[in-house]
């Protein structure tokens, strides 16, 4: 842009000055203020071409601004949907581990009902099968036992008119 300036300036120059050197009367004064106007004219040019360069560069850096932004929204966007679907792998997991867990859990019997259980409704059928498993000396141990003598006595305690 700056070479074609200059060549115009150069073209109009010689063309005021040969417009001048005809002109006798007037040649001096016609060729000075030619080169003025040229001069003026290449400052204005230049200028334009300046503030359009300044223009033009401020409005790449507006858009590689732009291009940034749009990265870094997209960039924490990814991540906070790589969060949640973590968090939901997470609880689907937690969900499905404590289903599996209600599916294998027996429900938890106190000793009185395991009496009943094993005895088909006799309780004193149903102690003496728990008292050969859980005593001392055949494997049990002596809070297993003291917990099912508690429990029998419970029993005949409740039953007794």
């Amino acid at each position: 842009m700056g070479i074609l300036i200059a060549v115009v300036a150069v073209v109009a120059v010689v063309l005021f000055a040969w417009l001048g050197y005809y002109n006798k009367k007037k040649g001096k004064k016609l060729a000075a203020d030619a080169a003025k106007a040229a001069a003026t004219m290449a400052a204005r040019w230049a200028a334009e071409a300046r503030a359009r360069a300044e223009s033009e560069a401020k409005d790449a850096a507006d858009a590689k601004k732009r291009w940034e932004d749009a990265k870094e929204r997209a960039r924490v966007a990814a991540a906070a949907d790589a969060q949640a679907a973590a968090d939901a792998q997470a609880a689907a997991a937690k969900a499905a581990a404590e289903a599996q867990a209600g599916a294998n859990a027996k429900p938890k019997l106190t000793w009185a009902d395991a009496i009943r259980e094993h005895g088909n409704g006799n309780i004193e059928r149903g102690y003496r099968k728990l008292a050969k498993r859980f005593h001392p000396d055949l494997g049990g141990t002596t809070a297993q036992m003291t917990a099912l003598n508690l429990a029998m006595e419970t029993l005949r305690m409740a039953a007794q008119p």
